[in-house]
């Protein structure tokens, strides 16, 4: 009979191949590879098997298989959700003119695309299934306390972000959940933000749900207006208060209104991704 790390360690291979292959057509519908190049496509029974794994996991490790959407979900749903903001495209023009085929295409793109997102999100969710058997808990993960809880706060860092800096905004909230904080990053909310009215939802969690807004400054942050809208609401909770609570985190030399170029920051030129997250748990820390 397998033990548990050994059937996390099948997991993370069929995970790995997964991937790949969700990647691979990606690129195909994306037409970035050559047109006799081999599509390994995405087979049902591996996708199937991981999902199995993860619930038989879930169920030796927390005690349960009835797992929160916020922690883990399957695969297609997940996949569906990345795709669904390309969907009405792509149902629109006839599929026979170019603008109808190469929207069509886009939604296939992006629908594998969570496929890859799915598997970091599986793989998250071993992390966490590791730590809660190192640490003996049976606990349901609605039940799991954080660390940091008595602060009143439901999050310790909300992260704001532009997606072209998604891979440095992952990153770095992996790191902190594996180490058991509370991260408000929307790969992790897509339950609590469905059906949400985002512009008052997302400048109350920017304004009071948080211990510190982490504002990953780049030249895409500063044009955005959702990531203008979170930054003024973070504003608002640091003009209100006597002490810090905006973090700023350079990905490259932009500078931001609001921000004064005398306010202490990292950058990612300068940091590694590793060096910026132990800063934040030493800000963490410190409040305790």
């Amino acid at each position: 009979m397998q033990s548990s790390i050994q059937k996390i360690s099948g997991a993370r291979a069929l995970t790995t191949r997964l991937k790949k292959r969700a990647k691979t057509v990606e690129r195909h519908y994306l037409g970035l590879n050559g047109h006799d190049d081999f599509i390994d496509w995405p087979k049902d029974a591996e996708i199937a098997a991981i999902e199995q794994v993860v619930r038989e996991l879930s169920q030796e490790i927390l005690g349960t298989d009835n797992i929160a959407p916020a922690l883990w979900q399957e695969g297609r749903p997940f996949a569906l959700e990345i795709q669904r903001p390309y969907t009405r495209e792509a149902r629109g023009p006839d599929r026979s003119n170019s603008e109808g085929q190469a929207n069509y295409e886009r939604a296939e793109a992006e629908y594998f695309r969570g496929f890859q997102l799915w598997c970091d999100h599986t793989d998250d969710f071993l992390e966490y299934l590791i730590g809660n058997q190192a640490a003996g808990s049976t606990a349901s993960p609605s039940m799991q306390v954080p660390r940091n809880e008595s602060n009143g706060l439901e999050f310790d860092v909300a992260i704001s972000f532009a997606g072209e800096d998604r891979v440095t905004a992952r990153k770095i909230a992996k790191l902190l959940r594996d180490n058991r904080r509370r991260v408000f990053y929307d790969e992790y909310e897509k339950a609590s933000l469905w059906g949400q009215d985002l512009y008052s939802h997302l400048s109350n969690v920017y304004k009071n749900k948080a211990r510190y807004c982490l504002i990953l400054i780049s030249k895409y942050y500063k044009d955005k207006l959702w990531t203008k809208h979170e930054l003024q609401s973070a504003q608002a909770r640091a003009f209100s208060e006597d002490q810090v609570y905006i973090l700023p985190l350079y990905i490259d030399d932009t500078e931001l209104e609001g921000i004064l170029p005398t306010t202490g920051y990292l950058h990612v030129e300068q940091n590694s991704i590793e060096d910026i997250v132990e800063a934040i748990e030493q800000k963490l820390d410190d409040d305790t």
